[in-house]
């Protein structure tokens, strides 16, 4: 793999013009509680508010979000880390507005990436990400370094969880390994699938509290989607709720979550400068303020 020696990775971050954009995560304790679905659909509805997005299906390896959409990616990631294709290569126009970047489907080898496959992909991702309002990047399941790499760039990140209790326990682990990498992210938690909205509250209230009890991490805020029975139809036709008229339980609880960002807290993000800074700081070439 022929990567770009660090010096010459800083030389292009520094050059970077950025403008306002926000790196918003999506990740999850475990797998199987719909963390793709809330992710393709959440970054479908700002494009719809006229925002300029850029989706990373950052499961490398393993993407689904293509699926999802109904679109075949010539390239992907693993073209970008082995050197191949440049990311502008990589990028799909897709014909809803919103644009991707796949991380492509069946090589098992480019799912543990190393450090140096990590630091390329975020100082590649950090050269474009000023021609866009948001940046939206969904990470595989689980706490692997891969994740938190990702994590550590997110000026917002939410946590998708279900009711059930070994997501619930997963979902506060991987709060644990954020503070634990003094990750500063705004972090948010959004209970998928929920069927009693009544419970559901509950439950986000106890973890919200154990959570600053024993971390002492502040959640920003709490979100639950109601249970649809139209999200697995919406995925085996490979049309996104938010591309169809249906206004469903689900994807009018998701348009919460983007009304709040837009008119509630979009301007509040964390103190970390811009991405190119953070790589710099993430490389070693500068020191952490």
């Amino acid at each position: 793999m022929d990567i770009n020696p660090r010096i010459d990775q800083a030389k292009g971050l520094r050059e970077a013009m950025m403008r306002n954009t926000e790196i918003v995560v999506f990740s999850s304790g475990k797998g199987g509680v719909g963390k793709s679905v809330v992710a393709t659909n959440f970054s479908l509805e700002l494009v719809k508010m006229g925002k300029k997005v850029l989706l990373l299906d950052a499961d490398i390896g393993l993407a689904n979000v293509e699926i999802m959409l109904g679109v075949v990616p010539t390239y992907s990631v693993i073209d970008l880390i082995k050197g191949e294709r440049s990311l502008e290569e990589i990028t799909l126009k897709t014909e809803y507005g919103l644009e991707l970047l796949s991380g492509g489907n069946g090589v098992a080898e480019a799912v543990d990436m190393t450090k140096e496959m990590r630091e390329y992909i975020l100082g590649e991702l950090s050269k474009i990400s000023f021609k866009n309002d948001y940046v939206v990047i969904d990470t595989g399941a689980g706490i692997s370094k891969n994740v938190v790499d990702f994590l550590q760039f997110a000026d917002r990140v939410y946590v998708i969880l279900t009711m059930e209790p070994t997501s619930i326990t997963d979902a506060y682990t991987l709060i644990k390994v954020m503070k634990l990498h003094s990750i500063t992210s705004r972090i948010y938690l959004i209970l998928n699938r929920v069927e009693n909205v009544a419970e559901g509250r509950k439950i986000l209230d106890r973890l919200r509290i154990a959570i600053k009890r024993f971390l002492d991490v502040n959640i920003d805020g709490c979100y639950f989607i109601r249970e649809d029975k139209m999200i697995p139809k919406s995925i085996k036709d490979q049309q996104p709720l938010a591309l169809t008229k249906n206004r469903s339980l689900a994807l009018l609880s998701i348009d919460k979550i983007v009304s709040d960002l837009l008119t509630g807290d979009r301007g509040v993000v964390s103190k970390k400068g811009s991405l190119p800074e953070r790589l710099l700081r993430f490389l070693g070439i500068i020191r952490k303020g």
